[in-house]
């Protein structure tokens, strides 16, 4: 987990570095290690780390390509850019670190935005591309990494958490139909909105363009569900998707700081601690959280919007 704010001036006025500072501090919990700004003119990106794979100061953000043209801050795991890495070395491409973070950059001077169509993992990140004058914001498939937005005063916001935008909007308003939903049926990731007006959530498996030249924005998806049949009888049936099960847990292994599994007690999570354990032949850290008030979330919600003027 990391924490990354932007900010774009639509009207070309220059980033006020302080803005982005409160932007990040706001949510510093969510990256501990280290912290990062990079502005140019009307741009402005700024992240603080959480440090996972390559613990060293070469995975500081933000991160540029060599000629400093792609600049990135990033939220997320690639779990598969060993394999990536090495596809981009026998295409010419150089590393100066080991993180999946610079990964995601080469793989954009490859690919460009077909880049996401070969990524493995959860992310919420941000590309500026100083030669195309665009900036990409891209969610993962399964919308497990958050991303918000927000435009006000012909200014683009994003970050990693609603609070970090609202010190900007022009009015802070409730919106009441998402605060409902999810107050009586439980309701929280049905569509873009969030619980105040005017601040959204960009798609998963979506990328969100700011056309830096035009301040023109348009959304693009890059990958959608698909069914994929199985050949052969039950036997054959489960052998595949333990084969996929096992493939999946064994990938998001991948780390160079301790494992650890948070166990409910269902059977899902214990599935997959189950086989992380074996894998890790045992050196797995396991735990659990437990509440003796079961709707004491709801509650805390509601007397929030109740008591608090926003």
């Amino acid at each position: 987990m990391c924490g990354i704010a932007g900010i774009i001036n639509l009207n070309q006025k220059p980033v006020n570095k302080k803005d982005l500072e409160k932007m990040i501090k706001l949510v510093n919990y969510r990256g501990p290690d280290d912290d990062g700004y990079f502005v140019k003119e009307n741009i402005g990106f700024e992240h603080c780390r959480l440090s996972i794979i390559d613990l060293s100061k070469a995975g500081h953000q933000p991160m540029s390509n060599e000629n400093t043209t792609i600049w990135i801050v990033y939220n997320g795991e690639i779990y598969n850019y060993l394999e990536l890495g090495e596809e981009l070395k026998r295409q010419g491409h150089t590393f100066k670190s080991k993180t999946d973070t610079e990964v995601i950059i080469h793989s954009y001077e490859e690919w460009g935005e077909d880049c996401f169509k070969k990524f493995n993992g959860d992310w919420a990140l941000a590309i500026l591309d100083l030669n195309k004058k665009k900036i990409i914001l891209s969610r993962d498939r399964f919308s497990v990494k958050p991303l918000y937005y927000t435009i006000s005063n012909k200014t683009f916001y994003f970050g990693s958490e609603t609070k970090q935008l609202l010190p900007f909007l022009e009015k802070k308003e409730l919106n009441r139909d998402v605060m409902f939903k999810y107050l009586k049926q439980g309701l929280i990731d049905f569509n873009q909105e969030t619980f105040f007006k005017a601040v959204y959530k960009v798609k998963p498996k979506y990328n969100l363009i700011v056309d830096l030249a035009t301040g023109k924005i348009t959304e693009t998806q890059y990958w959608d569900y698909h069914l994929e049949e199985i050949p052969g009888e039950q036997k054959e049936m489960t052998e595949k998707f333990k084969e996929l099960f096992r493939d999946s847990v064994k990938i998001r292994l991948r780390s160079d700081v301790p494992i650890g599994s948070l166990l409910s007690g269902g059977l899902d999570s214990s599935s997959i601690s189950v086989v992380a354990k074996e894998l890790t032949e045992g050196e797995l850290n396991c735990f659990s959280v437990v509440s003796k008030e079961k709707n004491i979330l709801k509650k805390n919600l509601l007397i929030f919007f109740v008591r608090k003027k926003i």
